[in-house]
């Protein structure tokens, strides 16, 4: 059992709508569905029962609920006595990146970046966007890099560099007869392969698909997208990910094409709390990493 999996049931319990809920989490309502649905599925029980008025919760739910909200209060406590013992010791910056952000960020040149200028030691902690938004506000973490869209009510933040969407198949799938760009509407029913429900280009993609109301049909949920695409052999899927993870496939049977209509911009920022007593280090420390990477050259 996962805790954001214990997170979402506490939320759709407290809300009692999965659209509240979503926006309370900022995760989107056919990933909480899915949550649900899988903590269902591992506890062999139907948690919610599904009405047009919202998601009422069954006798089952009612149960569980505070023994559920006693673990996450123990997860909430262990984690802050980490982060005690953690500032006993030699000065660091803490920066959260969203889940899968690692693969678009240079993490080696980033710690580099942080020791020359701050003179600190750089943790690096990859979580779910929502929860880095949660410990950014709580003053857990100094920076967090996040990928729109994002609440960013009560943060500052710098764009970083913005990357495009795109699908990758073999070259024998159908859609790879066609050259040039893929128009997102094709991508509908059609059988693809994205990241982890956590992570951020994966959430991207359903943000747009919410937006258009262009779905296409998963088939799965893979944590190393690069290195599934660079042994795929199946030529009924499509992969998406984002552009800046181009340079490292090296799959030879493969066709990479840029999706339009709407272009899917990938925008990472980097984001820190307005009221943070370091703001004025994190800003010089923002527009040097914004000098450091740029945005990928277009490609049709």
């Amino acid at each position: 059992m996962q805790i954001q999996a214990i997170e979402t049931f506490l939320m759709v319990y407290d809300t009692r709508n999965l659209s509240r809920a979503s926006e309370r989490l900022y995760v989107s309502q056919q990933c909480l569905s899915r949550q649900i649905r899988g903590l269902e599925a591992e506890l062999g029980v139907q948690l919610f029962i599904r009405q047009k008025t919202g998601m009422l919760p069954t006798d089952v739910s009612h149960q569980i609920y505070p023994v559920l909200q006693e673990m996450m209060d123990r997860f909430e406590q262990a984690r802050d006595i980490c982060s005690t013992q953690e500032c006993k010791a030699a000065p660091k910056l803490t920066i959260a990146l969203s889940d899968g952000m690692s693969n678009y960020i240079d993490v080696s040149l980033l710690s580099e970046l942080a020791r020359d200028f701050s003179g600190s030691e750089l943790v690096i902690e990859e979580r779910p966007g929502v929860e880095c938004i949660r410990l950014l506000c709580r003053g857990k973490v100094d920076m967090a890099f996040l990928l729109e869209p994002f609440d960013d009510t009560m943060l500052e933040h710098e764009l970083l560099r913005e990357d495009f969407g795109c699908i990758v198949m073999l070259k024998t799938h159908p859609l790879a007869a066609e050259t040039g760009p893929v128009p997102f509407s094709a991508l509908k029913g059609v059988k693809t392969v994205t990241g982890s429900n956590t992570n951020c280009a994966a959430l991207h993609l359903q943000h747009y698909c919410e937006q258009s109301n262009v779905w296409p049909q998963y088939v799965a949920n893979v944590t190393n997208l690069v290195g599934f695409i660079n042994h795929l052999k199946r030529d009924d899927i499509v992969v998406t990910l984002l552009s800046c993870e181009i340079p490292h496939i090296t799959n030879p049977d493969v066709v990479i094409r840029k999706i339009v209509d709407p272009v899917l911009m990938g925008k990472c920022h980097c984001c820190y709390r307005t009221s943070s007593p370091q703001r004025p280090l994190l800003r010089e420390l923002t527009k040097r990493i914004k000098e450091t990477y740029k945005s990928p050259e277009n490609f049709e």
